[in-house]
């Protein structure tokens, strides 16, 4: 019996779940669960934990800091907050990089943040986007986050941008796309998406599934060796 921790690379198009599926066949082990659901859009560390001794550390791991680079898409906007979801309008403004910059820093610190209707959250013990899948309208509540660091890396296109963000579990960067547009009066999408890091485990060292098929004896990260991470993990780029 494997207790342990995989950084695990998670390909863009496989849901969170469908990747924790194809760890437990390759360990031959049901006793698995990931830390922090990524988008299926979504790339890079997704990090999975087998075993009782490693899964009941969430709670510990949840609370250090996460790495993110994101394009935003400016003048859209979707009923999920991404460029995978339906249009609700299109043709809106386009911010300059002196506003994008000017306003990075209001997004910074603690903030209550709204949820996507579209998300993992529960609602009534059942998921928020499958409620808001048959059309149905989503209650929640705002959370409140904490974001270290927002920062513009650079312009992909006419109205697409890259960001990096560094913040505290349960930050939905869809939502700050969303309330980023919002505070230069107008809308704006994620297109796009990679978890950099999280909890110390950099994408670097993030092993594909293909690889982990291969061998994965190799790549179990102990938990005590997880723990000791804490230190670099809360202290680094605060």
């Amino acid at each position: 019996m494997i207790t342990g921790f995989f950084n695990i690379n998670k390909p863009s198009g496989l849901t969170s779940a469908a990747v924790v599926g194809r760890v437990k066949r390759i360990i031959r082990q049901k006793d698995l669960g990931h830390m922090g659901t990524l988008d299926p859009m979504a790339s890079g560390v997704l990090i999975v934990a087998a075993g009782r001794g490693a899964t009941k550390q969430f709670d510990i791991l949840h609370k250090r800091k996460k790495e993110y680079v994101a394009g935003f898409k400016f003048g859209t906007d979707t009923d999920t907050l991404d460029t995978t979801g339906k249009v609700i309008s299109s043709g809106g403004a386009v911010p300059d990089e002196a506003d994008l910059r000017a306003a990075l820093p209001k997004l910074t610190g603690k903030l209550m943040q709204m949820p996507p209707a579209f998300s993992a959250k529960s609602v009534n013990g059942e998921k928020a986007y499958k409620i808001a899948r048959r059309g149905e309208t989503v209650i929640l509540s705002p959370k409140e986050v904490e974001v270290f660091s927002f920062s513009l890396l650079s312009r992909e296109s006419a109205d697409t941008f890259v960001f990096k963000v560094i913040c505290g579990g349960g930050t939905y960067i869809r939502s700050l796309a969303r309330d980023l547009g919002a505070l230069l009066g107008t809308t704006a999408v994620m297109s796009s998406l990679v978890r950099t890091e999280s909890a110390g485990l950099n994408v670097k060292g993030a092993v594909t599934l293909e690889e982990l098929s291969e061998g994965f004896e190799k790549y179990i990260i102990p938990v005590g060796e997880m723990l000791d991470m804490q230190g670099a993990a809360d202290g680094n780029k605060a």
